[in-house]
């Protein structure tokens, strides 16, 4: 605006316009004629630097465009359509800063219009309504939908976790339960008083085998509305708008025998539920897409092909609760493999462990990808469940026995989790090891049920093989043992070691053991790949060897995860040790092979070399007796293990 600044200036300092009243207090015709005065190539250059300024403008680089692509603020992108998502992701935002020369300047007028203290979501609707172009304005439209049908799918899919959790609780909680269910998700209670369709939410929830359950059950909940509408209708009352207190009163007045036929039907729903017929179970039986058993032993390919079929549709009420939470927990979208890894992760520990030990041999790229799903899905459970089973079971405080102890698990598997501490008594570091709660009972149900589908000699003998091998992993003294017998690996001079035993008591369900030095073996980076190699080496040389040829004793889960490496000598073994510590932990899942079946995986290994079918169909007789860890130990060659480590 300076051109025009210079000339005003220059009009005022004429001696005949010293009469001239102050611009700001000139008419309207006043300053028109004052403006007339200015030269014409003054406004050409202003109007030449506003064109300027506005194809310059970088819209991109603003606030309000930046809060499309946050989902703190106004779009929560997570869990709209993957297409829809990276069109908006990728094009809205650059679509803006291309637009047409005319279009901008609608854009920024606009803008020019909205009120000094604007709300975000006002300026939004202008930037769209001023500078979109239709296609545009409906790909946002879009979003705004998918956003809100995705918040109404997860409110459901909450509140049917809740009530499937509420109706499973001890029957003295039950009911005190459901109420507090309904009054904490009391938006979802007001769309079934008002009787808002459902079809379209139940739908877009991508519920776990329950549409038509979902439906029943909230027909079943017919009178509890009726009830509430003509409370709420008595007193006046609008539902959404009370504080979760209040809508507890409400609730308080409503029969308990309405409750009851709730909790009875949300029961009854949960034990028809079949999963057989399910797209995720279904494609677990297509040797397609699923398992391809070619290459696993002939009696665990029986107990697939026998069990799966059954198992997820014959589990008690209380399990198959647990399952179906599992998947309702899930984000939207769920991909099948998710669906499929919260089922697993809903079964019982003897399934999971089938999954774990043989799931890699199916040569399924989608068993890989629910095992790696698997994985994520564990979740702990809380501290405060942990400190008490801790207290319970060592006989003391936590603040008594710890000097320090983590809020948090640093470590949490399907059997159980890991906390970091250090003993108040001596200032040691180490890590409390807790069974997850339940577990044994969840383990006798699933060994039952498992038990009455084997209908086979081979399938009996193995579930009675698992039965055996997951007792023990539930036994965290039976871990202590294991840990004094892989003394064995205890070998300063090549660097490798294991963690000891402190002076504390060790119970099934709590052991206590001292603090792995270093870092898991898969965040090792490349520069250490040499000391990494001279480790793994050493260690396959000292695992392989005393397994087949000394006392048979061999640790039966040695991945990366279980391996901690420091790229620094042993204390003490400097001058004689290796450049590096290598340490095993986690011996909840060992093994020790008999002489007979040392001389059988012998016999087998030479007789494979030899191409005589003869002497390995001879040795396998012994090796099918062996347990599950042993079977593997015998069908994974060395230099596989070493490849998987590397």
């Amino acid at each position: 605006m300076q051109p025009i600044v210079t000339s005003l200036r220059d009009l005022y300092n004429k001696p005949d316009i010293t009469n001239t009243p102050h611009i700001t207090n000139l008419s309207d015709t006043q300053a028109l004629e004052l403006m007339n005065q200015i030269p014409d190539s003054a406004f050409q250059e202003i109007l030449h630097q506003l064109d300027t300024s506005t194809q310059q403008t970088r819209f991109s680089d603003s606030d309000t465009l930046q809060s499309m692509l946050n989902p703190e603020t106004i779009f929560e992108l997570f869990g709209i359509p993957r297409n829809l998502t990276d069109f908006f992701r990728n094009m809205l935002v650059r679509s803006f800063d291309q637009m047409p020369f005319g279009d901008r300047r609608s854009l920024i007028m606009g803008l020019l219009s909205t009120p000094l203290r604007a709300t975000l979501n006002q300026q939004l609707t202008l930037l769209l309504l001023y500078g979109a172009g239709s296609a545009i304005q409906r790909i946002v439209q879009l979003v705004r939908d998918a956003t809100l049908a995705n918040a109404k799918a997860r409110k459901l899919r909450s509140f049917l976790h809740d009530l499937l959790k509420s109706a499973g609780l001890p029957e003295s909680q039950r009911l005190a339960g459901l109420r507090e269910t309904l009054a904490e998700h009391k938006e979802l209670l007001s769309w079934l008083i008002n009787n808002q369709p459902m079809e379209d939410i139940i739908k877009h929830a991508e519920l776990p085998r329950l549409p038509g359950q979902v439906q029943q059950l909230i027909q079943g909940m017919d009178n509890l509305k009726t009830h509430i509408r003509q409370l709420t209708s008595q007193h006046n009352i609008n539902l959404p708008t009370l504080r979760t207190t209040e809508v507890r009163e409400v609730l308080s007045q409503v029969p308990d025998s309405l409750f009851q036929k709730i909790i009875h039907k949300i029961n009854s729903e949960i034990q028809q539920t079949k999963f057989s017929d399910s797209d995720e179970i279904q494609s677990l039986l297509n040797p397609e897409t699923g398992f391809d058993l070619i290459g696993v032993p002939e009696n665990i390919a029986e107990f697939f092909r026998i069990i799966i079929g059954s198992y997820f549709d014959l589990i008690s009420v209380e399990d198959k609760r647990l399952l179906i939470m599992s998947i309702l927990a899930l984000p939207i979208p769920t991909s099948a493999n998710q669906k499929l890894a919260a089922m697993l992760y809903g079964a019982g520990p003897v399934i999971q462990k089938v999954f774990q030990l043989f799931g890699q041999d199916v040569n399924s790229p989608q068993i890989a990808e629910v095992m790696q799903e698997l994985k994520a899905n564990i979740k702990p459970f809380s501290t405060e469940l942990a400190t008490k089973i801790i207290e319970r079971e060592l006989g003391d405080s936590i603040n008594n026995l710890f000097s320090e102890f983590g809020q948090e698990p640093i470590a949490a598997a399907s059997i159980g989790q890991v906390y970091s501490a250090v003993l108040r008594k001596n200032d040691e570091e180490v890590v409390v090891k807790v069974l997850r709660p339940g577990l044994r009972e969840k383990t006798s149900r699933e060994i039952v049920l498992l038990k009455s589908l084997a209908t086979t000699p081979s399938t009996r003998d193995l579930v009675e093989q698992l039965e055996k091998s997951i007792t023990e992993e539930l036994d965290l003294t039976l871990e202590a043992e294991n840990l004094k017998k892989g003394e064995l690996y205890q070998k300063p001079q090549k660097g490798l070691g294991i963690v000891y035993l402190p002076d504390m008591p060790t119970t099934q369900d709590v052991l206590v053991m001292e603090k792995a030095v270093g870092s898991p073996l898969s965040e090792l980076d490349d520069s250490k790949l040499d000391l990494k190699l001279e480790s793994l080496v050493e260690l396959l040389n000292t695992w392989y060897g005393n397994a087949m040829f000394g006392d048979g004793f061999f640790h039966g889960d040695l991945h990366e995860g279980n391996l901690y490496f420091l790229p620094e000598p042993m204390r003490g073994y400097a001058p004689l040790g290796r450049n590096y510590q290598l340490t095993i932990i986690d011996f909840g899942n060992a093994a020790t092979l008999s002489k007979q079946q040392q001389k059988a995986l012998t016999r087998m290994s030479i007789a494979n070399a030899l191409h005589y079918s003869n002497g390995i169909m001879s040795a396998m007789k012994n090796i099918i007796q062996m347990t599950p860890e042993q079977q593997r130990l015998a069908k994974l060659p060395l230099m596989v293990e070493s490849a998987k480590l590397l």
